[in-house]
């Protein structure tokens, strides 16, 4: 299986997601794909202000849970902390996007 997915954090922003599999091996029978791309789901904003987050609270959370995944697959632990404080630094820099 092969996935893509991204994450609109600006109204500007775009992705252009091709899924796309090249299988070389003769004895695969199934293969499959998918994409994926929008912006910040409000539920999800919702239910973490409804936890006491703000709302800026809940997409740092909810972009830095997604972005977990990619950097958690990074072999060396150092790096991944430095990836995540790196995020952690950028975040205040960022434009929200207004509701």
């Amino acid at each position: 299986f092969l996935g893509e997915f991204a994450m609109l954090l600006a109204r500007k922003a775009r992705s252009v997601a091709i899924p796309s599999l090249e299988i070389d091996q003769p004895d695969v029978r199934r293969a499959s794909h998918a994409s994926s791309v929008g912006p910040i789901d409000e539920t999800q904003i919702f239910y973490l202000m409804s936890r006491g987050l703000s709302r800026e609270e809940a997409r740092k959370s909810i972009v830095l849970g997604f972005l977990e995944p990619v950097v958690a697959r990074i072999p060396l632990g150092d790096a991944q902390d430095r990836l995540r404080q790196l995020l952690e630094d950028k975040w205040p820099a960022a434009q929200p996007v207004a509701a």
